[in-house]
């Protein structure tokens, strides 16, 4: 599920080839369930484009992604994604 939630997040912040980003996730929680279990991620970021010197390219915008958590809910047949209370920042 870290590696799902950290793409996701990673697509979401990405603005083409000359992207700047700084992202990290961690796993604050796994609990097993009857049916499967339960993992929480929490995700922060941002980015930036920066091109280089002499580039068409031009300078974009700052995308933020706030501090964010979500559980996953997983069993043999199903995934679901839903938020709950966001958890202190990844550093």
């Amino acid at each position: 599920m870290y590696e799902y939630e950290y793409r996701h997040v990673y697509n979401g912040l990405w603005q083409g080839e000359h992207t700047q980003m700084t992202l990290a996730c961690r796993i604050d929680a796994v609990t097993d369930q009857s049916w499967g279990y339960d993992v929480i991620v929490t995700c922060t970021g941002s980015s930036t484009t920066d091109p280089p010197a002499g580039s068409t390219a031009t300078e974009g915008p700052i995308a933020d992604y706030f501090t964010q958590s979500y559980r996953y809910s997983v069993s043999a047949d199903a995934l679901e994604r839903e938020s709950v209370e966001n958890r202190e920042p990844v550093s």
